[in-house]
């Protein structure tokens, strides 16, 4: 038995792009939303934020001023029952189950860890707004390591930075934290002069009409001082992984 009906009869599992727009548009006829953040992600800023361009309260979007006829559900669905049109939620005060007329499944997508050596165990991932202020922190430990490096070859490892994606995530993050670098150099005098190693990789299959597309994308990145190898399309969700070349992990 349902301990409660979805407002409305319909019950939006994510808060997401999608989920949170079905939400919206269904105005005052209500609904409920499930999703483990009280917020939507603009994620195509998260490489702004990540840099600091952007503080990340402006790359989000409260989920209860977006969708003001909505109730929202903090919890992640654990089990769909289609036959008997119920929902099991895990939140923090336990199992909750919700009946529904109408289902919304929109829970977004999770990064694809590319078979490469190594990747999965030292690579950072890209795709929320903790990743990204996590990314900014962890740029900004490499160089204080870089700063106390007692060798050349110490300090070259902690001044190169590999991005594994060279989609819209890999090519702004990548030119936005080249920016941040260049900026904060100002206040390590001993650094100032260091070389700087910045790449991406991409897959090699590539069709004439996107890397033409591409092309142009570097020379409007090549700006920023970047060493990419390429830039591409227009991926609207950011889930690069970025490789460093030193033991420790550097993000995309």
């Amino acid at each position: 038995m349902a301990d409660r009906n979805a407002l409305g009869g319909t019950l939006v599992l994510g808060g997401g792009f999608a989920g949170g727009y079905v939400a919206r548009l269904l105005g005052k006829r209500g609904a409920t939303i499930v999703s483990p953040e009280n917020f939507m992600l603009y994620t195509p800023l998260l490489p702004e934020a990540a840099s600091g361009t952007l503080e990340p309260r402006h790359v989000v979007v409260p989920l209860r001023l977006m969708c003001p006829h909505a109730e929202l559900l903090l919890g992640r669905a654990t089990g769909v029952d289609t036959d008997h049109r119920r929902v099991t939620v895990e939140t923090e005060d336990g199992m909750r189950t919700l009946a529904y007329d109408e289902l919304v499944v929109a829970l977004g997508a999770i990064s694809r860890t590319l078979p490469i050596p190594g990747l999965a165990d030292h690579a950072l991932g890209f795709k929320s707004l903790a990743d990204a202020i996590y990314l900014r922190n962890h740029v900004l430990r490499r160089l204080e390591a870089a700063a106390a490096a007692s060798s050349e070859g110490h300090r070259r490892r902690e001044l190169t930075f590999v991005f594994v994606g060279a989609g819209y995530a890999g090519v702004e993050a990548l030119a936005e934290l080249a920016d941040l670098v260049r900026d904060a150099l100002r206040h390590y005098p001993t650094l100032r002069d260091e070389p700087q190693h910045w790449s991406s990789s991409m897959q090699p299959r590539r069709s004439c009409r996107r890397s033409r597309r591409d092309s142009a994308t570097m020379q409007r990145t090549s700006s920023h001082g970047v060493a990419s190898t390429s830039a591409s399309g227009r991926h609207s969700r950011p889930s690069s992984h970025t490789l460093q070349s030193s033991p420790t992990a550097a993000g995309s």
